[in-house]
């Protein structure tokens, strides 16, 4: 099978790269252009990539602190959202996956599918990525939310 996968005979099913990866004890990602061993495992608070802003979101005052090194492949993208009193996320792309959310700090206004909630620190939330978001801060302190999803596949 292996051999007809390299000679570009066969396009293997995700079963099957799952049944490939799992006997070479590799991880998927690995498969998709993510090296592990060139990326920090650990990461200090001041090396974290800071990305001012979403250009494919609507917004403002919010950045984002990357948790997960940006690679090809990769399974989760997990941000801690930094979002100014007043600053905005409303995010019209919406894709197939999952998201969780917990607000380490402040307060936001979340909506999802239409549904408003007010999320105080402490709070977690889960929603369906197919499903439209937004959220503001509604509080006058800096809100930061760990953010993680499944990524947009391109």
């Amino acid at each position: 099978m292996i051999s007809k996968i390299e000679a570009g005979k066969v396009t293997p099913s995700l079963v099957m790269l799952n049944k490939i990866v799992t006997a070479l004890n590799r991880d998927l990602g690995s498969f998709f252009g993510l090296e592990i061993d060139t990326h920090k495992l650990v990461q200090r608070p001041e090396d974290r990539m800071i990305v001012a802003g979403d250009a494919l979101r609507g917004g403002k005052g919010v950045t984002y602190e990357r948790l997960v090194p940006l690679a090809a492949g990769n399974l989760l993208e997990a941000n801690i959202h930094v979002v100014e009193p007043g600053g905005e996320k409303s995010d019209a792309i919406t894709h197939q996956g999952e998201a969780v959310g917990l607000l380490l700090a402040g307060e936001i206004e979340l909506t999802i599918d239409g549904a408003t909630y007010h999320v105080k620190a402490g709070y977690s939330f889960f929603f369906k990525a197919h499903l439209a978001n937004s959220y503001r801060n509604t509080g006058s302190e800096t809100a930061r939310i760990v953010w993680v999803n499944t990524p947009q596949v391109h």
